[in-house]
């Protein structure tokens, strides 16, 4: 099962609430044998457990991550609450992998490399995400990894999606960015389709 957008905020959230850095480093040890060092590249306990989120979606042990995490503090009700949610559903899916739910297909519009519509698509951008989530978006999707480097400390929305834009310019990711967007965030996509 891959998560929506509002799952991962879900899970980061009580991930957030839960530990600190010392006792989610301690637990990835203990509790998985994986230690966070290779998990992560650093910055503030929000990216921390971003890059562990996005690692164990990617991997496919977010199952595992969730109810070991329930089991080590299983008074959190945050935790318990994404048992209750998301464990039956990815534990299911791990089981029977050939049975994921297909998407809908989306209409993906074409954009002229050589003309961009690049107002459009900074309105498209800053209205479906804020700045972890774009942070996010990128992070879960291979093609966009790269672009997290040029994101600083600190830096605003607009000058994230500016480099976001740079980088699917120079490297014609236009199909795999609109299609993200679509995936994420479909009713701000469907307003960028409708005033193209």
């Amino acid at each position: 099962m891959k998560l929506t957008g509002k799952q991962i905020d879900e899970v980061i959230e009580a991930f957030v609430a839960a530990f600190n850095r010392a006792g989610l480093e301690r637990f990835l040890r203990i509790r998985l044998d994986r230690r966070l060092d290779q998990l992560t590249g650093g910055g503030d306990l929000y990216d921390v457990i971003l890059d562990v989120v996005s690692t164990a979606e990617r991997e496919g042990w977010m199952a595992e991550l969730i109810g070991q995490a329930a089991e080590w503090y299983p008074g959190n009700e945050g935790l318990a609450a994404l048992v209750r949610t998301m464990l039956p559903r990815l534990e299911d899916d791990a089981a029977n992998p050939g049975e994921q739910p297909q998407a809908l297909p989306v209409s993906i519009p074409h954009i002229d490399p050589d003309n961009p519509p690049y107002a459009a698509l900074r309105r498209l951008l800053t209205a479906a995400f804020d700045g972890p989530r774009l942070r996010r978006f990128c992070q879960v999707r291979d093609p966009f990894r790269a672009v997290l480097v040029q994101f600083g400390q600190g830096q605003g929305l607009d000058d994230m999606v500016d480099r976001l834009l740079d980088y699917t310019r120079i490297y014609l990711l236009w199909d795999e960015l609109l299609a993200g967007v679509a995936e994420e965030n479909p009713y701000q996509f469907q307003e960028f389709v409708r005033r193209l």
